[in-house]
């Protein structure tokens, strides 16, 4: 039955969850042992030549290195636990959504959407759908006035947008079309917190700051998503 399927399906992600954090966990230690070792071999009267000077730098880069692993590994641990919870805890939100956007329009319940992800690779990214499945061709109507045209060229997104359901203007405006990326956020694709995931068509407005957008992970949420509307 449904019931027992979900129990099944929460299982195989818990099974994962356990496999990402001990794999994460083993890669720290490793780091905190070759830290150790080249500390060791630092101890004592150093001799400023070359050979030593090399050492005291790879030194600092070791425990920079460490420092960078440690910050990841705690935030993709709260990453995993915090999107796994969610998940359990919101499956009756999920379900009951489900039903209100199969009972409001035809079309698939889930959309997904091609982003730019950290280090400039792509993911797909899941939402809620809150548009018509013709939404295409709907732009491509609307963008025949010179005025649509210019506001979806400034911002990708229009004033009292046509192609949004009725469910999907409330999932919209209460962000529920977002939680979909909490399997995103399971995956390893997304974060909690981050910069906002972009498309091909706008990752040249960041100008210089665009190898600094994708250095990190794109987040469910962050200083955007609080300022943003």
């Amino acid at each position: 039955d449904y019931y027992s399927t979900v129990l099944f399906m929460y299982m195989i992600i818990l099974v994962s969850a356990i496999r990402q954090i001990s794999t994460k966990l083993k890669k720290v230690l490793l780091f905190f042992l070759k830290c150790g070792s080249i500390c060791n071999q630092s101890e004592g009267d150093i001799v400023m030549n070359e050979a030593s000077i090399g050492l005291i730098q790879e030194n600092f880069k070791v425990k920079t290195d460490v420092k960078i692993n440690v910050y990841n590994f705690i935030k993709r641990t709260f990453d995993i636990i915090v999107s796994l919870v969610s998940m359990i805890l919101l499956a009756p939100i999920f379900l009951i959504i489900a039903i209100m956007i199969k009972l409001d329009s035809n079309g698939s319940i889930i959309y997904k959407h091609k982003r730019i992800g950290k280090n400039g690779r792509y993911i797909y990214l899941y939402k809620f759908r809150t548009m018509y499945t013709n939404s295409k061709e709907i732009l491509e109507n609307l963008l025949k006035d010179p005025e649509k045209k210019k506001e979806w060229e400034e911002n990708f997104k229009l004033d009292d947008d046509p192609r949004i359901t009725k469910i999907g203007k409330f999932l919209r405006r209460s962000s529920l079309d977002e939680l979909p990326q909490l399997l995103n956020i399971f995956l390893g694709d997304m974060s909690i917190v981050g910069p906002r995931p972009v498309i091909d068509g706008e990752i040249d407005k960041y100008g210089i700051n665009k190898n600094k957008l994708l250095s990190v992970m794109p987040g469910l949420t962050g200083w955007w998503a609080c300022n943003g509307r």
